[in-house]
């Protein structure tokens, strides 16, 4: 997760598209090559908190949901004022497919599933 939420960001310095439809609201604050800083900053932290134990993980859930929440939110107010239709769209994405399934996957312990684990696998469950 980490890799890619790095590969996206580096698209935005190398290969940024045009022009940046939904994202009026984040570039009146800094400049997309900025922006494309947070989804390296953050995917180096999570790909860095994956091999930490599980329950000490939780920073880079964290780091894991920051840019595409912001993606999120900003493309939705872009929506819903009207600078960007398919910005309500976008959101949706965003927060499904990035927010849900991040938040999903900080709740689900390592060895959930293991065919050789004695006894249930409670959520939460100290490792």
């Amino acid at each position: 997760m980490g890799i890619g939420k790095v590969a996206f960001g580096a698209s935005f310095i190398f290969d940024p598209p045009f022009p940046m439809s939904g994202l009026g609201m984040l570039t009146r604050f800094a400049p997309l090559h900025c922006w494309a800083w947070v989804w390296i900053l953050a995917g180096t932290a999570t790909f860095t908190s994956a091999w930490l134990k599980f329950g000490r993980d939780g920073w880079g859930f964290v780091a894991a949901s920051v840019p595409p929440t912001v993606w999120a939110f900003t493309y939705g107010w872009a929506g819903l004022v009207g600078d960007y239709t398919r910005g309500l769209w976008l959101f949706v994405w965003y927060m499904t497919s990035h927010c849900g399934v991040i938040w999903c996957a900080s709740r689900v312990p390592p060895e959930s599933g293991s065919p050789d684990l004695p006894g249930p696998v409670v959520e939460g469950r100290p490792g």
